[in-house]
């Protein structure tokens, strides 16, 4: 498998997105663990009856705009990867 050369803003990026060594890298993280939470809990408050009677748009509207958001961030780190073949493939890579 190659590994390609990436852009300067791919680099930026990657460093960001799969690194945790920066501070962008951290807080990228950070708010990436608390928008799964989230979005989790958004499902979970769904499950329950009264609130989906009551709050089910909203719930719906907020699970596509998290499916959405959760898109994008898979497709950047596909676009920004070394080896994109790779990062597909890879256990991370299957998960997102």
């Amino acid at each position: 498998m190659s590994v390609r050369q990436q852009t300067p803003l791919q680099k930026r990026f990657y460093d960001v997105i799969f690194g945790t060594e920066t501070p962008a890298g951290k807080w990228f993280d950070i708010i990436l663990i608390a928008i799964i939470g989230v979005s989790v809990t958004i499902v979970l408050l769904d499950s329950i009856e009264d609130l989906h009677l009551s709050y089910g748009v909203l719930f719906l509207q907020l699970e596509w705009i998290f499916t959405i958001l959760f898109t994008i961030e898979y497709f950047i780190r596909i676009w920004c990867a070394p080896n994109r073949r790779a990062y597909i493939l890879s256990a991370y890579g299957i998960v997102d």
